[in-house]
């Protein structure tokens, strides 16, 4: 990995954080939630870096490792 991938990353987890932050405050926000969250802006970012990126995949993908059923 790049230093550009990990500013990505660092990127994503920061706007997804301060999205949930503004509308939750000190609530807990369901772990379903936040999954969808993170893998929807994961997965935007990630498209445009690679033509053949499966989308997809990278969801079931997390979603094993989360365990979050769809």
């Amino acid at each position: 990995m790049t230093r550009r991938d990990y500013v990505m990353i660092a990127k994503v987890l920061s706007d997804v954080a301060d999205v949930y932050v503004n509308e939750y405050g000190d609530e807990r926000v369901p772990p379903s939630e936040v999954f969808d969250a993170l893998t929807g802006v994961f997965n935007d970012r990630l498209s445009t870096t690679n033509l053949n990126y499966d989308s997809q995949k990278f969801r079931a993908a997390a979603r094993e490792s989360w365990l979050v059923k769809s």
